[in-house]
């Protein structure tokens, strides 16, 4: 089970005793979705949204309901990009609409953040470096040619926590910093 995530890239914790009611805390600095679990055994994670996953252009959605099927499908995505040699770029979309969008098929990755009414702002994360060039090429559905510059990549573990958590939230993953775009 995950433990949930809290704003900024802190994964907060309870303690277990008792008397201490106050969270330690711990800054993430990479990790794999997977291997986030809650410290209490009677803890529960909060329960995954459907969502509908677009991966190929012109395509049924994927539809998923529980966080092994999320990474089945993102792991499905990540090995067929790079049976390809390119980066693919795959939709979350929650039932009120917003929108995650995540590279996959290399060790970064770049999310991009739209809300149901599509209307501003728009969000990207926030990379490492602030500089434009090299970009990253991707292609949607594995057909449709697009550049990311440098500043909103971040390493793919990173992305696959944000991910998971958009599953369980419906809103804007706080595990990763965001640039509005």
């Amino acid at each position: 089970m995950r433990r949930p995530v809290g704003s900024q890239g802190v994964i907060r914790k309870r303690q277990t005793d008792a008397n201490d009611p106050k969270p330690q805390t711990s800054r993430v600095t990479e990790g794999r979705a997977e291997d986030i679990v809650y410290p209490i055994a009677s803890e529960r994670r909060p329960p995954m949204v459907d969502l509908s996953i677009i991966v190929h252009d012109a395509e049924e959605r994927v539809r998923v309901s529980t966080a092994s099927e999320l990474d089945a499908v993102i792991n499905m995505a990540c090995e067929e990009a790079r049976a390809q040699k390119m980066l693919n770029i795959v939709f979350l979309e929650a039932a009120n609409g917003n929108v995650l969008s995540l590279v996959v098929g290399g060790d970064d990755t770049v999310l991009s953040f739209i809300h149901g009414h599509r209307n501003p702002p728009y969000f990207a994360s926030r990379g490492a470096e602030a500089s434009t060039h090299p970009v990253m090429t991707c292609y949607v559905g594995l057909v449709h040619h697009t550049e990311f510059p440098r500043k909103y990549i971040i390493p793919f573990e990173k992305g696959l926590i944000a991910a998971h958590e958009f599953a369980e939230s419906e809103v804007l993953p706080q595990s990763i910093e965001w640039i509005e775009t």
